[in-house]
């Protein structure tokens, strides 16, 4: 994506942003945020116990040998640093999976290694989250009224989402990598990477039939470290909407939870989805009946949150490159080694 368009799709969030706390009422919403005095850390905290319980989701997806050789920690902190280059680099994601399987490669696991974990576990992620938001939808219908057409939309999102995990499993029983290189040979693209790297996607697709049929116990065990870490995101709006005297119910938290989700996926190519995530929120928060100074004031806490957390991985970052310039070449020769 050009720098450009990324300068403009940012500058256009913050615009989006300002327009939200305009009309909330920026004195409101300042009220609001303040009424949590000295108890205001204590809105950090849940988000740890996601990054936790994804930790042990993302290490799950490797095989124990290599759980043995890089510790819990050394996975939490390349996983952080991955996050953060997300956070950073309007990807799609897929720079921080490149960055983590270069930085475990760096430490001694396979590059099939971790390209297989970068598929497995983000499936089995992906069919936590349609769990998750399926959860969602059904708790959802209680605040919403019977003729609101939104109550057929996240029922259709929910479904929709089925279907996007059923095709990742249909692609992968035939082989993730390999329907990748067949399809980019039908439409005559990258075929001499493709040719020259065959026997590695071989490896990759069969570690990837690996997890899920020799060893379905870490598979089950990935799914529901996933689904712990989505529920662990519900107490944060739970735990502020107390902290700032707004009190929701769980249930209510977690149908919110599930569909700013999907609201920060469709924004996944805007620097940090700027606006687009604050919009959902407040757009969500509203049709759950929840005052827009609320919503404006979780979403502008949420931001403030993912900064924090954003900050201690670029920390990490700059423990593997001591310089932006250096992690940008190091991606820069990443995406150079990836199929044209």
């Amino acid at each position: 994506m050009p720098n450009l368009l990324r300068f403009a799709l940012f500058c256009l969030g913050a615009g989006l942003i300002t327009f939200l706390i305009y009309q909330a009422g920026p004195s409101a919403v300042w009220a609001n945020i303040t009424a949590m005095g000295a108890l205001a850390p204590l809105a950090l905290v849940p988000y740890g116990f996601v990054y936790f319980l994804d930790t042990l989701g993302w290490r799950t997806s490797f095989p124990s040998l290599t759980n043995q050789t890089i510790g819990f920690w050394r996975f939490a902190k390349i996983r952080w640093a991955g996050e953060a280059t997300n956070y950073v680099l309007p990807t799609a994601y897929i720079g921080g999976e490149a960055l983590k399987i270069y930085l475990l490669n760096q430490r001694g696991i396979p590059s099939t290694a971790g390209a297989a974990s970068a598929v497995t576990s983000k499936t089995c992620q992906t069919l936590a989250q349609v769990l998750f938001l399926a959860l969602g939808a059904l708790f959802s219908l209680s605040y919403l009224p019977e003729s609101s057409p939104l109550r057929f939309g996240m029922i259709a999102i929910t479904g929709g989402a089925c279907i996007v995990v059923l095709g990742l499993t249909l692609i992968q029983k035939f082989g993730f990598y390999r329907s990748i290189s067949v399809l980019s040979s039908k439409l005559g693209i990258a075929q001499r990477f493709f040719k020259q790297a065959s026997d590695t996607i071989m490896q990759i697709d069969q570690k990837i039939q690996e997890f899920y049929g020799q060893t379905p116990r870490r598979f089950y065990m990935c799914v529901a470290y996933y689904f712990a870490g989505w529920l662990a995101d519900t107490i944060e709006i739970w735990l502020i909407s107390h902290l700032i005297q707004s009190p929701v119910s769980w249930t209510q938290a977690l149908a919110l939870e599930a569909f700013i989700g999907v609201a920060k996926i469709l924004g996944m190519f805007v620097p940090g989805s700027l606006g687009v995530q604050e919009s959902g929120v407040v757009f969500l928060c509203h049709i759950f009946g929840l005052p827009v100074v609320f919503g404006t004031s979780y979403a502008l806490l949420r931001r403030a949150r993912e900064i924090c957390y954003a900050m201690i991985g670029w920390s990490f970052l700059y423990s593997e490159f001591p310089n932006l310039e250096t992690l940008r070449h190091t991606l820069r020769n990443l995406k150079e080694k990836e199929p044209r």
